[in-house]
Formats: C-alpha cells, structure tokens, sequence
C-alpha cells in the first residue's frame, strides 16, 4: 500500500496528472494504473519516492533527495538491460538538457516489460480502469493511448499498450505494442508535430507486418 504525500506539491504545474489528493492510499498495482493511463506525473513521484525510501533502507529520505535515488535506481535497472544510449534526470520525462531517451532504448525497455512484467502490459491494454482507494473511494482513468479506443478513429484491435508521452522539445510520442500471427512488435514514434500525427504515424508502422 503506497500512501501519497507532500511529494504531491513538487508536480510541475505543466505535467499531466491523475489528480491524486495527499494522504490517499492506493495498492502499487492500482498506483501503476494512475501513472500508466492518464500519465500520472503525481503518481510517478509518489511511486518514486516510496520505492526510493524502501530499497535505500532509509524511510526518512526526503522527497528531492528520494527522487534522486530512484533516478539513479533507472539509470542502474537501464544499463542492465542494455538500454545504454538513454539518460534519466527525473521519473516523468521533464524536460532536461541532460535527459534522453533514444527509440531503440525505448523498444528495448518496452520489450523488457512486455516480457518481465504482465501486470504493468495488462494496465496498459485496458482503455478504461477504476480504482478503489482504502477509504472506499474510487478514481476511473482513460487511457491516453488512443490506440486502445475502441470508439475512437484511430483504434487497432492488434494494439495491447504500451505509453505515450509528450514534451516540448520531443514532441508527441508514442511506444506501441501489437500482435499479428502470433508474434508481438513494438512500433516506436518519436518528434510527431500534434497528438493526430503520432497515431497515424503508428498505424502506418503496424500496417507494415502482414
């Protein structure tokens, strides 16, 4: 059970968020959910600190300093599964002069998780969830890959995830995982000019596998 606290007031005012409230608890998996859907700014700082705070064995980190330790933390989990032409500065993809990411690192850590972790590829293939928080109360977040609309126009029922992302300087993003025959893919598009081009731009990659 992960608890969200004053880490909260430290979310830029221009990233997307799930709209969580300070002193909410949610499981990891439901916390997953708010981060990987409606790409929850909020909910990647709370699950950053938390699991900084646990593996550095020091549960009085501060949030800046947490923060920190968990970006070395995918830095370190980056390098291991070779993704080594990328550098992490801050869990949610901020802007920095010292923070990339290349497609075929992003392919790469897409692949790793379809592989290593289905529950996180089970969050991302759902187009809508509700979540209960421990008091009863409950969020319902859609999915910001608009892949997965099944009434939208730019549905494909091959499409089972994975994330999107959006920054100044990147432009609109897209990592798509599909199946066709059997055997999965990930289409990468990078630098798109609007929210339109990145779909389009996948489709025609997804329209490639016959």
């Amino acid at each position: 059970i992960l608890t969200t606290g004053d880490e909260l007031y430290l979310v830029s005012l221009e990233l997307s968020r799930a709209y969580l409230e300070v002193g909410k608890q949610l499981t990891l998996n439901d916390m997953l959910v708010a981060l990987l859907l409606p790409s929850g700014s909020d909910a990647a700082y709370t699950i950053a600190v938390n699991v900084a705070r646990q593996v550095s064995g020091n549960p009085q980190m501060e949030n800046v300093e947490a923060l920190n330790y968990f970006t070395g933390l995918m830095n370190e989990y980056a390098e291991e599964i070779v993704a080594v032409s990328s550098n992490f500065k801050n869990p949610v993809g901020q802007p920095n002069a010292s923070h990339y990411v290349t497609p075929h690192d992003l392919a790469l850590i897409a692949s790793h998780v379809i592989n290593t972790y289905p529950s996180i590829t089970k969050i991302t293939s759902s187009y809508r969830r509700t979540v209960t928080y421990t008091d009863g109360t409950k969020s319902t977040w859609l999915n910001s890959n608009l892949l997965l609309n099944k009434g939208g126009d730019f549905y494909h029922p091959a499409v089972f995830g994975l994330k999107t992302g959006t920054a100044d300087d990147a432009g609109h993003c897209l990592c798509a995982a599909f199946e066709k025959n059997g055997k999965k893919y990930i289409a990468v598009v990078m630098g798109c000019k609007t929210n339109v081009d990145r779909y389009k731009s996948a489709l025609k990659l997804i329209s490639l596998i016959k």
